[in-house]
């Protein structure tokens, strides 16, 4: 999170949105996401990118960011909590993933935008 503290959305109301969510993956999520994690620059992607702090400023309008929250699990690895944030020139959204695992497949059991911009 930009500023370290936890959104308003959180944790009240995210158990309300995903009743299966166990209080477990609840717990794990909001102690991974205390605060920031250091990510190495280890993407091998087809387009051109930078790893910015969110402490920096960006000068340009043409960036796009992708703001990740480090993923949450249960303690028997079948159900996980992550957000993602996407930010663009025009707009973007922020939203919780809510996922379960079957078998060997992960699954999107729910999806819930928390803002959005146009």
């Amino acid at each position: 999170w930009i500023i370290n503290e936890n959104p308003s959305y959180l944790p009240d109301t995210i158990q309300t949105i995903f009743p299966a969510l166990k209080l477990e993956t609840l717990a794990m999520y909001k102690y991974l996401n205390e605060t920031r994690t250091i990510i190495e620059n280890k993407f091998n992607l087809l387009i051109d990118y930078e790893i910015i702090s969110t402490n920096e400023t960006i000068d340009s309008l043409n960036y796009v960011i992708i703001d990740l929250t480090n993923a949450a699990f249960n303690k028997l690895y079948t159900q996980s909590l992550v957000y993602i944030g996407f930010i663009e020139r025009f707009g973007g959204f922020g939203r919780f993933l809510y996922l379960e695992k079957k078998e060997d497949n992960w699954e999107v059991k729910g999806s819930k935008y928390v803002w959005s911009l146009k």
